[in-house]
């Protein structure tokens, strides 16, 4: 559901384009070695582009070659309306971003003796608690948490996104209602709240509200002199305005969740977070990491973890290899707020970084493209590496080899919600609920996914028209793969029908969210509880679109979401009360049922 809420993802048929309009140019010559002027020009020229093609309104970006930023600068409009340009010193919403300083300032204190990071949390902070559901003991660390894999809800929603947020420490309890979503080291399960208790426990051990830690620990010291931690987005001369997926003027809302999300921040300010990296934690003679705990976050954390499959994370960092090939480890975190898309990407072996920052909410795709690009152009320049060029090839893989295409038929919950797959061995559909693509055989076997308009007419899918999708069993689990340029990802998870017992039956009906979240209540439409295919589904409308989410029922009180990582296993709690009619309660959010019933199939 926070994917909806938090990125306002479109439903995937309403963003799609005709394949005819909007073939990519073909990639240029690459800069000669010590080309330096060629790469900015190439990377101006696709930055124009990419803010064409996506309808971006304001951009930065800097360019870090070791301790200098070779290339720095704004384009389009800060405030367009005011006729403001977007510079390098524009200060936009940097987004999750934030949990790569957050981590960074969990190690200072690890350094210093004050916290254990594979201790569990309640060592550093006595008052976490959350309800568990299963049998798993293994304690929830710090380490866990920074690598998302802590098995926690990924947020609290009710007063998520506010103009007047509730302070941090709040979450403590309201989360000790809450339920784990896995036992701990089981599944990448993305937690927006994981890095706000680690922010709980900064306050606490470091005793100082947390954006004032933040800016002794790490922001002076890094000379981010631009920068802030805030629950508001960045106001003033320098500040981008927002705007919303169609260009508008849009309200950029405050942030509860300011350790995981509220660093405001320049794109040159940004990159000097690289430059001490790149100087093994110190920066112009000023130690802020020690070199222990910059390669400590810069390791792959979670190679043991089978579920994973390919996906490898750090300490708050991605490794994102498909961004720059052949250029050792790359590390990576973006950013999103409602409106606000940023990106930071560091190549450590070539000591190349890059930061890309923009206000507006369908820059997305273009903050990820213009990085990619820039590191190709000026990798290029600084090493002589060339990039590959962009090919459909897949290679076969021994590991995750393709499925017959028997053995995708059947119902999964996936990253766009619940789905059913069947069919021909030649030809299987896939029913979102939005919408009926198909997917075929494609190289070597693996399936792939298309979609014709009116039966003839093709649509550009996009990323997802370029993977690759193949069958397997992991960890007694029957999942989903999907092959990207960085190897292979999880999914979605084949399930079953489970019984629903007559208590979530009676439940069947429609919905209507009652919370004081004035933001949330502009969002969400109405939610249906219903039967389909034998399955529990939750049909959540919000502004963007209609996602459905299976749900396993545990008791007559409890239900939780199905499927593996971000916002699944989460618990869905169920509140009957003859007054107020049935009531459900998921992530902090209460809905009350409207007409009773409905929906059965």
């Amino acid at each position: 559901m926070l994917r909806i809420l938090r990125r306002k993802i479109t439903l995937i048929l309403s963003c799609c384009t005709v394949i005819a309009g909007c073939a990519p140019r073909p990639p240029a010559q690459p800069p000669a070695l010590g080309g330096y002027s060629e790469a900015r020009a190439q990377l101006e020229d696709c930055i124009r582009q990419q803010m064409r093609r996506h309808g971006v309104v304001g951009l930065s970006l800097a360019v870090l070659e070791d301790q200098q930023v070779v290339f720095s600068g704004g384009f389009g409009w800060a405030d367009q309306e005011a006729k403001v340009p977007a510079t390098a010193q524009t200060r936009y919403r940097a987004g999750s971003i934030s949990k790569v300083f957050t981590a960074a300032a969990v190690m200072q204190l690890a350094e210093a003796g004050r916290i254990d990071i594979d201790a569990p949390l309640t060592t550093a902070l006595p008052d976490f608690s959350v309800r568990v559901g299963d049998n798993d003991a293994t304690p929830i660390t710090p380490r866990l948490v920074m690598t998302h894999h802590a098995g926690l809800p990924e947020g609290i929603l009710e007063g998520f996104w506010t103009d007047q947020p509730q302070p941090i420490e709040s979450e403590l309890a309201t989360l000790r209602e809450q339920y784990r979503s896995f036992p701990p080291g089981l599944v990448h399960a993305y937690s927006n709240l994981g890095y706000t208790l680690l922010g709980v426990a900064l306050q606490q051990l470091d005793g100082q509200p947390y954006d004032e830690l933040m800016q002794r620990r790490l922001l002076q010291p890094l000379g981010m002199a631009d920068s802030s931690f805030a629950a508001a987005p960045p106001a003033g001369p320098l500040a981008a305005r927002a705007y919303d997926i169609k260009g508008r003027p849009a309200h950029e809302p405050g942030l509860r969740e300011v350790p995981a999300g509220g660093l405001n921040t320049t794109a040159p300010d940004l990159v000097r977070f690289a430059r001490m990296c790149f100087a093994d934690g110190n920066l112009d003679g000023t130690p802020v990491l020690s070199p222990p705990s910059v390669a400590e976050m810069s390791r792959p954390q979670n190679a043991d973890c089978p579920l994973d499959a390919d996906l490898r994370v750090g300490l708050a960092w991605h490794f994102v290899p498909e961004l720059a090939q052949g250029a050792g480890p790359v590390l990576m975190h973006d950013g999103g707020t409602i409106n606000h898309r940023s990106i930071l990407v560091l190549l450590p072996a070539h000591k190349l970084a890059v930061a890309v920052l923009a206000n507006s909410a369908g820059a997305g795709e273009a903050v990820v493209e213009i990085a990619r690009q820039a590191l190709s152009l000026y990798l290029a320049a600084h090493s002589g590496i060339v990039q590959p060029r962009p090919s459909a090839a897949l290679t076969l893989n021994d590991r995750y080899p393709p499925a017959p295409s028997e053995r995708f038929s059947g119902a999964y919950m996936t990253e766009i919600g619940f789905l059913t797959i069947g069919g021909s061995d030649e030809k299987l559909r896939v029913d979102t609920g939005n919408g009926t693509l198909v997917m075929t055989p494609r190289e070597h076997g693996y399936q792939g996914l298309s979609y014709h308009l009116l039966g003839f007419i093709p649509i550009n899918l996009g990323r997802l028209g370029e993977y690759r999708f193949t069958r397997a069993r992991i960890a007694e689990r029957e999942v989903l793969l999907a092959a990207t340029p960085g190897g292979f990802m999880l999914a979605g998870e084949r399930i079953e029908p489970v019984p629903i017992p007559a208590s979530w039956r009676n439940r069947l009906g429609s919905y209507r969210y009652v919370g004081s979240d004035a933001f949330l209540a502009k969002q969400l439409g109405p939610v249906r509880l219903l039967l389909d295919q034998g399955f529990l589904l939750a049909e959540i409308t919000a502004d963007q679109g209609v996602q459905r989410m299976a749900l396993a029922p545990v008791n007559d009180e409890r239900a939780v979401v199905r499927g593996l990582g971000r916002s699944r296993g989460e618990s869905v709690l169920a509140i009957d009360s003859d007054e107020a009619g049935d009531t459900l309660q998921y992530a902090g959010l209460v809905f009350r049922r409207q007409h009773h019933r409905e929906g059965q199939q």
